[in-house]
């Protein structure tokens, strides 16, 4: 099965697991209830890969490295991007990736019926990532790669087709290390894994409309996202380094934006992940910066 994806540079390991539903039906309806504005709702299709494929008999779970943090200064007033922000959409290459992937598959079985998605879809993918056996779901929520760290992308595609599982790598966790927790600006983050989406830097930096004053303190300097708790992770020490991007774009002016219309902010920025909420948003963010005379400021290297 490797020698189908190793030459495809959206897919940095891959996995097959069954397609058995997900025991966590619970946990998700309660983070629907607290943040729909970002997560589906939670109905059995987000646990179950037969409710979106019926007939689904293997499920493919696809890792893709984003680019490493690294130092960057940034000029006084910038707005800092988050790195899945930092290079090219994920979206696009992993997709593309898993659609090559699935026309080698047809080809070897022409009967075969697939479900692809990247994020965008319903099925909980770093529920899926877990089953795997690869990485775990860390304190922060993201699901970190015993050897990619948790600067990772994933993707799905199942297939009625019944292909070799894999068998699961070993079991890891965070253990006693709560660095994530303890550096997270908006205090989300809780030690028995759940979280206040609400008060997360990167939810902040998506959301629409006006910020609070406290909201805008949490926001600080993020343009869009927020990788702290990545940044302190120990777990991204050491890694694999997979991504070798080179055309990488790590914070953003005002003056940039000064005279954009929708379409050239697009043809500029609209191939990096972060400018799906657009211009405004963007505008809005680097607009609190520019107000604040310092307090909410995150200046960490990445």
């Amino acid at each position: 099965m490797e020698v189908l994806w190793q030459d495809l540079r959206g897919i940095h390991d891959l996995k097959i697991v069954s397609p058995q539903k997900l025991d966590i039906l619970p946990i998700l309806r309660h983070r629907y209830e607290t943040a729909a504005t970002f997560e589906p709702e939670a109905g059995p299709e987000r646990v179950d890969p037969g409710v979106v494929l019926p007939g689904c008999q293997s499920v493919l779970v696809a890792f893709y490295q984003l680019p490493r943090p690294q130092w960057q200064e940034m000029p006084e007033g910038a707005g800092r991007l988050a790195s899945v922000s930092w290079g090219e959409d994920y979206h696009t290459i992993l997709r593309d990736s898993l659609r090559m992937l699935q026309e080698r598959l047809e080809a070897q079985d022409p009967t075969g019926e697939f479900f692809l998605q990247v994020d965008t879809g319903p099925l909980y993918e770093r529920g899926f990532a877990q089953k795997t056996g690869a990485g775990h779901l860390g304190k922060s929520g993201n699901f970190i790669h015993h050897r990619l760290g948790s600067y990772v992308a994933l993707g799905i595609l199942c297939t009625t087709l019944e292909l070799p599982l894999d068998e699961e790598e070993g079991h890891y966790s965070c253990g006693d290390c709560s660095r994530c927790i303890q550096a997270c600006p908006g205090g989300c983050l809780h030690e028995d894994g759940t979280m206040i989406p609400t008060s997360c830097r990167s939810f902040l930096s998506q959301k629409k409309g006006m910020l609070t004053a406290k909201e805008q303190e949490i926001l600080g300097d993020a343009l869009y996202g927020c990788d702290i708790c990545q940044w302190v992770c120990p777990k991204n020490q050491g890694v694999e380094e997979k991504n070798a991007e080179e055309d990488l774009l790590h914070w953003v002016r005002s003056q940039d934006l000064e005279g954009l219309s929708n379409k050239k902010f697009r043809e500029i920025y609209g191939h990096r992940s972060g400018a799906w909420r657009g211009a405004a948003l963007w505008r809005r963010n680097l607009g609190y910066m520019e107000e604040a005379s310092g307090p909410g400021k995150i200046n960490e290297k990445c």
